[in-house]
């Protein structure tokens, strides 16, 4: 890895810490996730294509919902997630840039799972899309 790849990630580090200090304090509370699906494991993995063409449609928050579940969703009531962690510890904290999705403002938010209700948390409010563009290409 070359030095612009740390350079990246030192990056978004401080737009993360630099949200935590600005904590705005509103609390979205968010859709349940759908947890029974129809697509097996195998034709998901048979499936998958990276797609490059986007549209300009805004993000739901079902989508996004959806998405933080499966990243670090609990799945029972011991705490137990979507995503394994040695010893059961869970180290990761999520973290989402918004810039156009339906029901949110644009801002930075965590993502804050729980068995029964989830919340994303706005950490500090504002467009934030040209930092991650510079960010993610050099």
């Amino acid at each position: 890895m070359n030095i612009f790849y740390y350079l990246k990630i030192a990056f978004i580090g401080v737009i993360i810490m630099v949200s935590i200090n600005s904590f705005a304090g509103e609390r979205i509370k968010l859709p349940k996730p759908n947890t029974t699906g129809t697509l097996s494991l195998e034709d998901a993995l048979v499936g998958r294509r990276s797609i490059r063409d986007f549209n300009d449609k805004p993000v739901t928050l079902d989508q996004i919902s959806q998405l933080l579940w499966s990243a670090q969703g609990i799945t029972s009531p011991s705490g137990k997630r979507t995503a394994p962690s040695a010893g059961a510890l869970y180290p990761l904290e999520v973290y989402i840039i918004v810039w156009r999705a339906e029901g949110l403002k644009s801002g930075i938010y965590h993502f804050s799972p729980g068995y029964n209700e989830s919340y994303l948390e706005l950490l500090s409010e504002g467009n934030f899309h040209n930092e991650l563009l510079k960010a993610v290409r050099g």
